[in-house]
């Protein structure tokens, strides 16, 4: 089929309101990734609750390596929800978890709060989280808590830290 005709098609199909799935591999193939983004973009333009497109757009923009575009397709995506139910298929709540975990690794590199945040939504999609990131993403998150202004932050920050490690919390609590 000719790129004019093909274009042609998938304008119609977005001017119809058309929902349906997908098939990014073969999308793709036929227009490269950076073109099945603008398409899947396009798309979304007219239909910006089409769950199926931003569930394609978050697969094209993880093979684009954009992580971050990926995981705001997928996040936008489960709150539309899949095709006769709430949040994503199995497959792609994997897809996402994977990200989120990518993305709360590179935050404790940095040392940001924010991992502990990531490791809470990874295992709320059901994926399993390496217990050294587990910790290390409390630990970010208890210490800019113990830092806090508020006591009952504070206090509460202790308490959890007293759970992951006992003895720094009686050693900072000797301070």
């Amino acid at each position: 089929m000719m790129p004019g005709v093909r274009a042609l098609l998938l304008s119609l199909a977005i001017a119809a309101g058309c929902r349906a799935q997908v098939d990014v591999a073969g999308l793709e193939r036929r227009l490269g990734p950076d073109g099945a983004a603008d398409a899947l973009t396009l798309r979304l333009a007219a239909d910006p609750r089409d769950a199926a497109a931003w569930r394609a757009l978050a697969i094209v923009e993880t093979d684009r390596q954009r992580p971050g575009a990926a995981l705001a397709a997928f996040e936008r995506a489960a709150a539309l929800g899949a095709p006769f139910r709430a949040g994503l298929a199995d497959g792609d709540a994997r897809r996402l978890a994977a990200l989120v975990i990518a993305r709360a690794e590179a935050r404790v590199a940095r040392r940001s709060p924010g991992a502990d945040a990531d490791v809470a939504r990874a295992v709320a999609l059901g994926a399993a989280v390496d217990p050294t990131l587990r910790a290390r993403a409390a630990l970010l998150a208890i210490a800019g808590e113990l830092a806090h202004v508020d006591a009952q932050r504070g206090a509460a920050a202790a308490a959890r830290l007293g759970a992951i490690d006992p003895g720094l919390a009686a050693a900072l609590a000797a301070d």
